[in-house]
């Protein structure tokens, strides 16, 4: 019987949505410090579940649908929150598929709220977009 731990938004026919947090070595300017990075998607019910198992330390989980955001700061009385979609923008355009992760470098794993997430970055990227004609059209 599948163990499903997550809330019932972020999961669907393909699996569950996610942020994951990995570390991903040693930070340089801090000693002893670990970098953490974070990354959003779709992952597994079964590697959801191997996750929060422990079952497989060594092996890999696939993130599908990757982004994470990129950078928040307060603009005047507005947050500002960039979303930035592997394969898609950036320096990650060349990058095709889904991210693989070594379950034993996951120190955190959250369910989100995808699809909301989805329409969010669909609506900053066209209103993106529309900012860019403007300021060419000027």
């Amino acid at each position: 019987m599948e163990k499903t731990r997550s809330n019932a938004k972020a999961v669907e026919k393909n699996g569950v949505w996610v942020e994951v947090e990995t570390n991903k070595g040693e930070d340089h300017y801090h000693e002893g410090m670990k970098l953490t990075c974070s990354y959003r998607g779709l992952l597994s019910l079964s590697d959801f579940n191997r996750i929060l198992d422990h079952s497989a330390d060594s092996a890999f989980v696939k993130l599908e649908r990757v982004y994470w955001i990129d950078d928040q700061r307060w603009e005047g009385k507005q947050l500002r929150i960039t979303p930035v979609r592997f394969g898609h923008e950036h320096i990650y355009k060349n990058f095709l598929g889904p991210i693989f992760l070594r379950i034993n470098q996951i120190v955190a794993v959250a369910p989100i709220d995808g699809k909301k997430d989805m329409k969010w970055m669909e609506s900053s990227i066209t209103a993106k977009k529309t900012a860019r004609r403007e300021a060419e059209n000027k």
